[in-house]
C-alpha cells in the first residue's frame, strides 16, 4: 500500500491530554516528542476525523498529529 499524506503545513495537533483540548496547526516540531505509531481512520469529514483524534488523545494520553491521507 502506498499513499501520500498532507503537507506540513495542512497538520493539526491535539493534545487532548488531562482534557487539555488543545488544537494547533502545523506538524510536531518540539525535539523530545516523537512518532511512536500511527492510526488510520475512516471519517466522513475533517471535522469527523478531528473529533476522533480528540477522543484517542484522551483515550491514549497522547499528542496526536492529523494528517489526511490521499
Amino acid at each position: 500500500l502506498a499513499v501520500g499524506i498532507t503537507h506540513p503545513s495542512e497538520t493539526v495537533v491535539i493534545d487532548n491530554r488531562d482534557e487539555a483540548q488543545s488544537e494547533t496547526s502545523g506538524p510536531i516540531s518540539h525535539d523530545d516528542l516523537f512518532v511512536a505509531g500511527m492510526w488510520i481512520i475512516e471519517a466522513a469529514d475533517r471535522d469527523e476525523a478531528l473529533r476522533l483524534a480528540r477522543q484517542g488523545s484522551r483515550a491514549c494520553n497522547r499528542i496526536v498529529e492529523v494528517r489526511q491521507l490521499h
